[in-house]
C-alpha cells in the first residue's frame, strides 16, 4: 500500500508540475519576445512530454532502461486508442473536420512508428539512432516553423515576475524528485508482485505518463476544438518517438527485450493504421470512440 500510494502520489506531483512547467516556460518565452508557435513545438511539446521523458531518464538511472521503450510504445498507443477514444465519446454527434487537420503531422506521425521499428529491431538504441532521431524532432520543429513563418500574430504583452521564475525552478525540481520516485516505487511493485517491467512500463507508466494529454484532449473538445485533441495526440507522439527515445541515451545504455516488444509494436502500428483512417475520412464519431476503447482494453488483455 505504501508503494502504491508513492507510485499514485508521485504520478500526480509529476503531472502537476509538468503543467506549472508548461505554463511558466510558455510565459517566459513569450516574455522573450519568442513566436508563440516556436513556443508551441518546442517548450509547450516539452513540458506534455516532460512526464514521459523525465520517468525515462530515471528508468536509466536506476538501471532499468527496458522501461524506456516500452513505455514509449505503450504510451503512443495510449494517446491513440485510449485518449481519442475518450475524446471522441464525449463528441454530442458526429465531428466533421473543417480543413486539413494534421498538414504534415500524418507524415511524420507514421515516419516516426517506422522509425521505432528499425530502433528497437536490435534490442538496443545506439548513438547514431540517437543522434538521428533527435535530429528529426529538429527537422519536424523547422517544418513546423515553416509552416507557421507566413502567420502574423499580434504581438502579446506578457509579464514574467519574479514568483513565475521561482515557480519555473521549482516545477523543475519536483519534476526531477517525483520521477526519480515514480520510477522506483514502479519497479518496486513489479518486483514485489512479480510483474515484468516491461508491462508496467506499456501499462502502468505509459498510462499514467499520457494523463496530460488526456487532458488537454478532453478540455480541447468539451470547447469544441476537436482538431486540437488531434493534433495534441499526433504531436505527443512525435515528441515520444524522437525526444524520448534519444535523450535517455544521455545517462546510458537503452537496452530491451525485442520479443517482448514486438507485439505491442505491432499493436502500435495498428493503433497508427487507425488514426491514419481517421485523418483522412476528416471525421469521427461516437461509435469510432468506443471502438477504439475497446481495442485498447484488448491490448490492456493481452499485455497482461
Amino acid at each position: 500500500m505504501i508503494e502504491l500510494a508513492l507510485f499514485i502520489g508521485s504520478l500526480a506531483f509529476l503531472v502537476k508540475s509538468a503543467e506549472v512547467f508548461t505554463e511558466k516556460a510558455e510565459k517566459l518565452g513569450l516574455w522573450l519576445k519568442i513566436p508563440s508557435f516556436i513556443v508551441g513545438v518546442t517548450i509547450v511539446a516539452v513540458g506534455t512530454g516532460m512526464p514521459e521523458l523525465a520517468s525515462s531518464l530515471a528508468a536509466v538511472w536506476h538501471g532499468s532502461p527496458s522501461i524506456v521503450m516500452s513505455s514509449i510504445i505503450g504510451s503512443n498507443i495510449a494517446n491513440i486508442l485510449l485518449i481519442l477514444g475518450v475524446a471522441a465519446l464525449l463528441l454530442k454527434r458526429e465531428h466533421k473536420f473543417k480543413h486539413d487537420i494534421l498538414h504534415g503531422d500524418i507524415t511524420f506521425l507514421i515516419m516516426a512508428a517506422l522509425l521505432l521499428g528499425i530502433v528497437i529491431s536490435d534490442g538496443n538504441v545506439s548513438n547514431i539512432e540517437a543522434a538521428l532521431l533527435f535530429i528529426g524532432y529538429g527537422i519536424y520543429a523547422l517544418y513546423n516553423y515553416g509552416l507557421n513563418k507566413k502567420n502574423k500574430e499580434k504581438k502579446r504583452e506578457v509579464s514574467f515576475s519574479a514568483i513565475d521564475g521561482i515557480a519555473l525552478i521549482v516545477s523543475v525540481a519536483i519534476i526531477v524528485i517525483a520521477s526519480d520516485v515514480f520510477i522506483g516505487s514502479a519497479l518496486n511493485i513489479a518486483e514485489k508482485y512479480n510483474i515484468g517491467v516491461e508491462v508496467m512500463g506499456l501499462v502502468g507508466i505509459a498510462i499514467g505518463t499520457s494523463l496530460p494529454e488526456l487532458a488537454v484532449a478532453i478540455s480541447a473538445v468539451k470547447k469544441g476544438n476537436v482538431e486540437m485533441a488531434f493534433g495534441s495526440v499526433s504531436g505527443s507522439n512525435i515528441f515520444n518517438t524522437f525526444v524520448v527515445a534519444s535523450v535517455p541515451k544521455l545517462l546510458g545504455n537503452i537496452t530491451f527485450p525485442t520479443a517482448l516488444l514486438s507485439g505491442p509494436y505491432m499493436y502500435l502500428l495498428l493503433a497508427s493504421a487507425v488514426f491514419l483512417s481517421v485523418a483522412l475520412d476528416k471525421k469521427i464519431h461516437k461509435y469510432e470512440g468506443a471502438m477504439l476503447l475497446l481495442l485498447y482494453a484488448f491490448f490492456i488483455v493481452h499485455s497482461i
